[in-house]
């Protein structure tokens, strides 16, 4: 029975130092969370501040919207009269079937202020035409810088040796 008896009290004696490892393990665990628990905060803010400092400012900018109202003309005669509403910087485009011919305008539009604070809109177009077989021909690649709710007029003569193409333009930041 001795055997017996030390074999338990051993096996006891290991039980029990195994729960006070048990708990001294999860005593510095809880030790070691809380030293560093303020280490990962401040390394979160400084990664959240780093973060801010370098992301592109315009992005925290509200998103400019313009509407475009247009008047396209040829020979003098209205063919058309759209009125587009773009993102500044986002390309929009005009299709159109006049007179036998495919003609497109793709117009961008982006805020230009200066420097006392006033604003105007920077018109970027490209005017062309289809041809047969889809493809597209660059005519003109205008600019203009208008302000807001003022009317400009670009004219592109003699269009594929045919005809005048022309249109007015009127831009304003669309109310959002």
């Amino acid at each position: 029975m001795k055997t017996t008896q030390s074999i338990f009290q051993t096996n006891t004696a290991t039980a029990a130092s195994a729960s006070a490892s048990r708990n001294a393990t999860a005593i510095s665990f809880e030790q070691a969370h809380f030293h560093q628990l303020p280490l990962r905060f401040y390394t979160l803010l400084l990664a959240f501040a780093l973060a801010l400092i370098f992301h592109p400012l315009h992005s925290f900018a509200a998103e400019k919207k313009f509407e475009v109202k247009m008047d396209v003309a040829i020979n003098g005669k209205t063919v058309s009269t759209p009125r587009l509403n773009l993102k500044e910087g986002e390309k929009a485009t005009v299709r159109q079937n006049s007179f036998g011919e495919k003609t497109f305008i793709e117009v961008m539009a982006t805020e230009q202020v200066a420097r006392n604070g006033s604003s105007s809109i920077l018109l970027d177009f490209v005017v062309g035409k289809y041809n047969s077989d889809g493809t597209k021909t660059t005519i003109s690649e205008p600019q203009l810088l208008t302000l807001p709710n003022e009317e400009a007029q670009v004219v592109v003569e003699k269009h594929s040796g045919k005809n005048d193409f022309s249109f007015k333009v009127t831009a304003n930041k669309a109310k959002l």
